[in-house]
């Protein structure tokens, strides 16, 4: 997360079980009234929602408010979950599904998306930055690594927005938010982007498709499936020699490294679209290569 953090609009949003305690709504009781005094001016906002269908209408809602205004948002999500995603017992989004929804907004916003996820466990969210995932859904994310009680989350969200209104420092706001519940362990924890695309990537190379096993996998998958489609098409077997041109084309630009880390990179920051993108995510293949020793 940028230590330097320009902040417009808070938006809360309470997804609970029935019979919760309503704090997502005690929340915007303490923080309205710090938005207003704050120089200059935050706004502060708050939903109650029920449904996956509800959080989805607010999230198109909230990228249209910020093309009409440009108020650069904090979505703040006050909610359940687990490995699985968030939500209630009743109904809950994916992990994979909530990061295409986040999409629109992250994009709108130019990748200056900051989410504070107030839900146990909320830390898998960050399974949502991975470069495989398609463009980056957010800037960076804020979870706990444990259950909160109802103190805890209203002490440590005061002190983080506190300070996020009077110093607009990302860094200072996330300790204020830790020492909040305890100065001796982090019970915050924070993912950014580009940290998530560098460990992903190296994971890649190392571990996943881009890895000599992963990458003869992969294009033995791709040059049958190829050749199941082209077959259909042609109504005559593929030549053998024509489908081990393909899966060597295939293996070859898995385990070219430079140019997959390339392309995801440009999409994953939206490069090409933002131009400025590239100076504010400069990081090389080296420093992905580099990412589980950091």
């Amino acid at each position: 997360m940028d230590n330097e953090l320009t902040l417009g609009r808070v938006h809360i949003v309470e997804w609970l079980n029935a019979g919760d305690d309503d704090t997502g709504q005690k929340l915007f009781a303490e923080l309205q009234p710090m938005g207003t005094a704050s120089q200059p001016k935050v706004e502060v906002d708050f939903s109650r929602i029920d449904t996956t269908r509800e959080l989805l209408g607010l999230l198109s809602a909230f990228t249209d408010q910020y093309r009409a205004d440009t108020l650069t948002p904090l979505l703040h999500l006050e909610t359940h979950g687990n490995e699985d995603g968030i939500g209630t017992d009743a109904e809950g989004i994916a992990w994979r599904d909530l990061a295409e929804a986040l999409v629109p907004l992250n994009h709108a916003t130019r990748m200056k998306l900051v989410i504070n996820l107030a839900a146990c466990s909320g830390v898998f969210g960050t399974t949502m930055l991975r470069p495989d995932f398609g463009p980056a859904p957010f800037r960076g994310l804020i979870g706990p690594r444990r259950e909160l009680d109802e103190t805890e989350v209203l002490a440590s969200c005061r002190a983080f927005y506190r300070t996020i209104f009077d110093q607009k420092d990302g860094n200072a706001a996330l300790k204020a938010m830790n020492d909040a519940v305890t100065r001796t362990e982090e019970t915050f924890w924070t993912m950014s982007a580009e940290l998530a695309f560098k460990m992903a990537f190296q994971d890649y190379m190392v571990r996943g498709e881009g890895s000599p096993q992963g990458a003869t996998i992969r294009a033995e998958a791709f040059a049958t499936r190829r050749a199941a489609k082209v077959t259909a098409q042609r109504g005559a077997p593929v030549p053998g020699a024509e489908v081990a041109e393909w899966r060597e084309r295939a293996r070859a630009f898995l385990l070219n490294h430079e140019a997959r880390f390339d392309l995801e990179w440009r999409k994953f920051f939206y490069i090409d679209e933002f131009p400025e993108n590239a100076e504010r995510f400069d990081f090389t293949l080296e420093d992905c290569r580099a990412a589980d020793n950091a």
